[in-house]
């Protein structure tokens, strides 16, 4: 029960947004953030709660994103690959640093998710165009400009991995100009789940999430910049 833990207690710290890959090189490989770490503060009201670093990279399984989140004393890794044609999610796997692991497979019409060995699955919800893992922790945030980038669907199945459920999040563009403290020509989206809406700004040109607000929990992901 050790990843549950984990995972229970970065949902309080984090939003809770509410066939097999095909070789990296493969032809129509969609746009996604280039090689490389980022790295976000997880603030509230103010206050640094945690620190996460996101990783792009490619292999022969497809897109990789791995986010290594510390929380406290406690440290958070995880590692979710993507159809380098499509931006679908087909795997995920994660754990604490003090064991325990949490995983599943995702293809178009299901995810099955293994907790400790608790197996569950799940369908995507009607309307929406694909599943996602959302652990409570910033990679899913991260990864949603990618993901809306390469499908112009409206929605997205989350599995909220603190419940675990299925939840509608539904996702629009946001009209409004950016806040301040991140470039002028960033885009943004708006991502509702459970209720809770979180505004996402990120580069236009490379697709790399700059911030996250939670307005009604006072929740912000800042990159960091160097």
């Amino acid at each position: 029960m050790i990843v549950r833990r984990a995972f229970a207690f970065a949902i309080l710290v984090a939003i809770a947004l509410p066939s097999g890959a095909r070789p990296a090189g493969a032809a129509n490989v969609v746009k996604r953030p280039p090689d490389g770490t980022y790295t976000y503060n997880v603030m509230r009201r103010g206050k640094q709660l945690a620190t996460s670093q996101i990783a792009w990279s490619s292999d022969d399984t497809g897109i990789i994103m791995t986010e290594t989140a510390t929380i406290g004393t406690t440290r958070v890794f995880t590692q979710t690959t993507f159809d380098p044609a499509t931006m679908h999610e087909r795997a995920y796997k994660g754990g604490s640093a003090n064991g325990g692991q949490a995983n599943a497979t995702l293809d178009d019409d299901t995810v099955t998710m293994t907790f400790e060995g608790d197996a569950r699955s799940f369908r995507i919800i009607t309307d929406t165009s694909s599943i996602m893992i959302d652990d409570a922790l910033v990679g899913f945030a991260a990864a949603l400009p990618a993901v809306v980038h390469a499908d112009t669907a409206n929605g997205i199945t989350a599995i909220v991995t603190a419940i675990p459920a299925a939840s509608k999040a539904l996702v629009s563009p946001i009209s409004k100009s950016p806040p301040a403290d991140v470039p002028p020509e960033d885009a943004g989206i708006t991502v509702i789940i459970n209720n809770i809406a979180a505004n996402i700004w990120y580069d236009k040109a490379t697709l790399v999430m700059d911030k996250l607000e939670d307005t009604k929990r006072a929740i912000e992901f800042d990159r960091v910049r160097q």
